[in-house]
């Protein structure tokens, strides 16, 4: 296995590691999951824009390790998530080979399942510990290659979309161990692969659909969605939310066709950071003030339904006339 695809793999595991741990040790806190996948989005974001100091940083995340422990609180790991993703993403970064897109997402997504056995503390703790070694073999980062400036492209209407689906999406997706773990009794253990099976339909979508009137399979994918985060929020759905959180990938797999209607010139990689940061945190937000699960459910619904307008109007904006 090359280094690329070992550090695919290595997001994957503590990606989805982190909400299944989060949901082992909630403590009540139905929003851990929610923090820990924040922390591991602004580690990712880090990584284009500083360079880690590895060394430092696994003191840094030994410390909030022993905090957690000691305390008896996982609240502390949210900082070693960031501190993680943004060494991971990194290094990943400058190892980017020729593989397929199809074969890097596959070993992503493997990562996922075996992310599910964080359920038990022990694991998660020698996980940490492996990919620890594992960086430390590129403690010296000054001697990679430098990373190519990044193209500077326009915000356009379309990235205004890609913001919305990215909000709606990350508002449920980090809190999906809890809703499944709840809703549909699944044992911890089995976590890990449902979340994987969502993303597996939800990477699936562009290789089977390929090229189709865009602007409809957006339109109609995200009402799809929608239909069934709403139906999902409602008590009917206990026992039936891991294939409706599968069925959702088919709805939010159309994802791909904003990049299309967007064109190469479109910024998406800001908008999609935007969503990613703003999701989590507006899920987090609705717990703060008294909610609970199902009213996040209908709030991802609500910008599932904006995107599909929007989409409608960027089908006005572009008749001539």
């Amino acid at each position: 296995m090359n280094r690329y695809l070992l550090l695919s793999l290595c997001t994957g595991i503590f990606e989805c590691g982190a909400l299944v741990l989060a949901l082992s040790i909630a403590e009540g806190l139905p929003w851990l999951g929610l923090l820990y996948g924040f922390s591991w989005q602004i580690g990712n974001a880090l990584a284009k824009y500083a360079r880690p100091y590895p060394v430092c940083q696994r003191l840094f995340e030994l410390s909030f390790v022993l905090a957690a422990v000691l305390l008896n609180s996982g609240l502390y790991l949210a900082p070693v998530f960031a501190s993680l993703a943004q060494n991971l993403q990194y290094v990943r970064g400058h190892y980017q080979d020729g593989s397929r897109v199809l074969t890097k997402r596959t070993y992503r997504v493997l990562g996922f399942v075996v992310g599910g056995l964080f359920y038990i503390p022990g694991i998660a703790l020698f996980g940490w510990i492996l990919c620890a070694i594992l960086l430390g073999a590129h403690s010296n980062f000054r001697m990679l290659k430098k990373r190519q400036p990044v193209k500077k492209r326009q915000w356009s209407f379309m990235s205004t979309v890609m913001v919305f689906h990215q909000i709606h999406y990350f508002l449920y997706a980090y809190g999906i161990a809890w809703i499944l773990h709840e809703k549909d009794n699944i044992p911890l253990a089995a976590v890990g692969a449902a979340f994987a099976a969502g993303w597996i339909i939800y990477l699936a979508v562009e290789p089977i659909f390929g090229k189709v009137n865009y602007s409809r399979t957006l339109s109609l994918g995200h009402v799809f969605v929608a239909a069934v985060l709403l139906l999902m929020s409602s008590d009917t759905a206990n026992g039936y939310s891991t294939i409706l959180w599968v069925a959702t990938g088919l709805g939010g797999g159309t994802v791909y066709c904003i990049h299309r209607l967007g064109g190469p010139e479109a910024e998406m990689d800001l908008a999609e950071e935007i969503g990613h940061w703003v999701g989590p945190l507006l899920a987090i937000t609705i717990f703060l003030v008294g909610f609970d699960w199902d009213t996040v459910l209908r709030v991802a619904a609500a910008f599932a339904l904006l995107v599909s307008f929007c989409t409608q109007i960027s089908l006005i904006r572009r008749q001539p006339g």
